[in-house]
């Protein structure tokens, strides 16, 4: 794979930590913990929470498990982002992965807690980050890409 694509999708990982680190900061000085900010009422709003825990919260209050956890995630997409995926959709979906997890990894070792403030009423009851979009987004395209791809083997076998 060429260099300079190599160097792109590390680009994207970092751009998705930079914008993940920003909107958290900004959310984290503007909003008291608990705080909402509704931008469409009854709908979507801004709440500041403080997740001690990893999705959902689970495992609230055991920081070193989220962070293991997240950690042997990480090497794992690194380890496949450079010596399994051959093509540039699954190197954006695992450097939007890789980006998502480093940025919840870093509120986990400097606060204890990441920092969600996205607060999707009605549709969905968990508070989230642009992190766990990003995570999210990235597994869902991923699991899209082997069911299809499977679909395509079995056509042509």
């Amino acid at each position: 794979m060429r260099r300079g694509f190599r160097t792109s999708m590390i680009i994207i990982s970092i751009i998705v930590i930079v914008i993940d680190r920003w909107s958290k900061l900004f959310f984290l000085h503007y909003l008291s913990a608990r705080e909402t900010l509704p931008i469409i009422p009854g709908f979507l709003h801004f709440t500041l929470t403080k997740n001690p825990g990893v999705t959902f919260g689970l495992f609230p209050g055991n920081t070193w498990i989220p962070s293991l956890i997240t950690i042997a995630a990480l090497i794992f997409g690194i380890w496949w982002y450079v010596f399994k995926a051959d093509d540039i959709l699954t190197k954006f979906i695992l450097s939007l992965i890789i980006g998502g997890g480093a940025g919840n990894l870093i509120d986990r070792l400097q606060y204890g807690y990441v920092i969600d403030f996205i607060d999707v009423r009605g549709v969905w009851p968990f508070i989230f980050n642009f992190a766990d979009s990003c995570v999210v987004v990235g597994f869902s395209l991923l699991i899209l890409k082997v069911i299809l791809e499977e679909k395509r083997r079995a056509k042509n076998a």
